[in-house]
């Protein structure tokens, strides 16, 4: 990344608790969680074990995720998507400290907005609270990484798309960030598209990381409403090999990115609420 870039993107204030999840690693959480102690309840689902204070929540919990894979599963079966093979381990706790003290891990400071994280080498989640929608989230990392195996996501790309579908399967734009850009960008413009599809993953691992999280959510959810067709050929970029730089993003956009830009400027002062859609087909 340009450094000019990373100083613009450390002007952007952290102010807005945004819900989104985290890929981040989970060493050795699994066989830690397993070898019991920890107080946890275990539900078995149809591909899920839920591991949670309290039974029923856990049972809940895993029959939601199912309905979700499934749907999804049905839903961009074109792109590779499938229910995954192996039960998958998620963890629910009620707390971040909680979460903390029992994975032994590190999540980097200033990240308990976050309401969950998946791990891609644990082939595992972690959730703080019950929320729905950081559920979803996460599970369209994993879902994503299943069907994309050795996929180099780039980060504006991975967390905008897992972001769009916290909605539900047919995605949606998402009602936190739509609102935490609203008061971040009252007065002044959106940045420019190219210092976004450019962040590498410090901007979504720092204190202040929420306003990256939105943006991307943003930016994403214009091309899933406003340019399919376009967001199909990035979907397709991204899973080649290497990092698309934003110089292929704007040639799979089909359009200059200052002109996209205004373009998607107009659309987000011109929102009324939320939509939903097919992205990436």
């Amino acid at each position: 990344m340009r450094p000019s870039t990373k100083v613009k993107i450390a002007a952007i204030a952290g102010s807005a608790a945004v819900l989104a999840g985290l890929t981040v690693g989970l060493p050795r959480l699994s066989a830690w969680m397993r070898r019991g102690g920890n107080g946890l309840s275990v539900a078995e689902s149809d591909y899920f074990e839920v591991h949670a204070a309290d039974a029923a929540g856990a049972a809940d919990l895993g029959r939601k995720a199912d309905r979700f894979v499934r749907e999804m599963a049905g839903q961009y079966a074109s792109l590779g998507f499938v229910v995954p093979q192996d039960p998958v381990p998620v963890y629910l706790f009620p707390a971040h400290e909680d979460f903390a003290r029992h994975a032994r891990f590190r999540t980097g400071s200033g990240l308990e907005n976050n309401g969950g994280y998946f791990s891609p080498a644990e082939m595992a989640i972690a959730l703080v609270g019950t929320d729905e929608t950081a559920l979803r989230h996460e599970l369209t990392h994993l879902l994503a990484h299943v069907a994309w195996p050795g996929a180099d996501l780039t980060p504006w790309f991975s967390e905008g798309h897992a972001q769009w579908h916290e909605a539900g399967p047919r995605g949606g734009i998402p009602v936190v960030a739509l609102a935490a850009c609203r008061h971040l960008y009252a007065d002044r413009p959106l940045p420019p598209i190219d210092l976004l599809v450019e962040l590498d993953r410090g901007a979504f691992t720092a204190a202040g990381n929420s306003d990256a999280y939105a943006l991307v959510a943003i930016l994403y959810s214009w091309l899933a409403t406003e340019r399919p067709e376009a967001l199909a050929r990035i979907t397709r970029l991204e899973l080649q090999p290497g990092t698309p730089s934003a110089q292929q993003f704007s040639a799979a956009l089909k359009e200059d990115l200052e002109g996209a830009r205004n373009d998607w400027e107009r659309w987000f002062r011109n929102l009324g609420g939320s939509a939903g859609g097919d992205p990436g087909r």
